[in-house]
């Protein structure tokens, strides 16, 4: 791919890549209230993962970015860019179109993760990677559902983009440290993009995006509908609160993710060695995540 020649003046210098369900959302979330750093209020552009928003081209894409004057960080969040193997062209193009570009990576204690997408999934109802069917049971998801994986292959996804980005444009988020202490990690990302880290920043650790508050989801043979363009055309001209009372005779419980033994082992035993190098390359202890057991008893945000 030839390199793309950038002649617009707000384009972007730094990237959220991932992973979801990681804290992408508090980050971002956090990061555009600086004075400094300016994000669009479009979360997720999936420019360069996703042909649809790929299609619509660069001027599309920069004009995102076009209030963004003053700002010395302009940037955005779109977590699908780090599913190296579910979108492999993001990371060329992120390379080709941005080679500049400071990349934050936000990752999360696999178990946690998988739990919390799945039930961002179920409720959602959207379009899902590749457009196959989410399986219905937890245990069928995780092993044949190869985008529930991919997304915590931290390391994996990481490395990809280490192929283009010198370590020194690379930061890892880790959202456990987040909760504990979100204005050291606030901090540590004001740093990296260059701006002013003593700006404070309200309300850090409330969680955006939760999947404790997705209890519901739109049952699967309405699925197909509900993520047409027609759907979407004639929720565009639905008031909320009408929308709320059409869907709910629709909707279903979202049923709790189950652990069984043997699929803590089978999670475990594919990602032991990705896990083991991510932590080693961030400096982080062997057990950080508590690698023998991965404990989530609990559905995290």
């Amino acid at each position: 791919m030839p390199r793309k020649v950038i002649a617009v003046e707000n384009v972007p210098n730094f990237l959220v890549i991932g992973a979801q369900k990681a804290g992408s959302t508090s980050l971002w979330d956090c990061l555009r209230r600086h004075r400094d750093v300016f994000m669009p209020d479009l979360k997720e552009s999936m420019f360069f993962s996703h042909e649809k928003s790929f299609k619509k081209g660069w001027e599309w894409y920069t004009s995102l970015f076009s209030h963004g004057e003053g700002c010395s960080a302009v940037g955005e969040a779109s977590p699908h860019y780090s599913v190296v193997n579910v979108y492999p062209q993001a990371v060329t193009r992120i390379a080709h179109m941005l080679p500049h570009a400071r990349l934050i990576y936000c990752v999360r204690e696999p178990f946690s993760a998988l739990e919390s997408l799945w039930r961002q999934w179920c409720h959602s109802g959207v379009s899902l990677p590749n457009r196959r069917q989410l399986p219905a049971k937890f245990d069928l998801a995780i092993r044949t559902y190869a985008p529930m994986l991919e997304n915590v292959r931290y390391w994996q996804n990481l490395n990809s983009f280490r192929d283009y980005f010198p370590d020194d444009r690379l930061l890892v988020f880790f959202f456990e440290e987040w909760k504990s202490d979100p204005d050291t990690v606030v901090k540590l990302c004001f740093r990296f993009l260059g701006v002013d880290d003593d700006v404070q920043i309200q309300d850090a650790s409330v969680p955006r995006n939760s999947s404790i508050s997705k209890t519901q989801m739109i049952p699967a043979w309405l699925r197909p509908f509900a993520r047409s363009p027609q759907a979407a055309r004639v929720l565009r001209r639905t008031p909320v609160t009408m929308r709320r009372a059409l869907a709910y005779p629709f909707k279903r419980d979202i049923p709790l993710p189950e652990w069984t033994g043997e699929l803590r082992e089978f999670v475990r035993a594919s990602l032991a060695e990705d896990v083991s190098s991510l932590l080693n390359y961030c400096g982080r202890v062997p057990d950080a995540w508590n690698l023998q057991g991965w404990c989530a008893d609990t559905i995290a945000d």
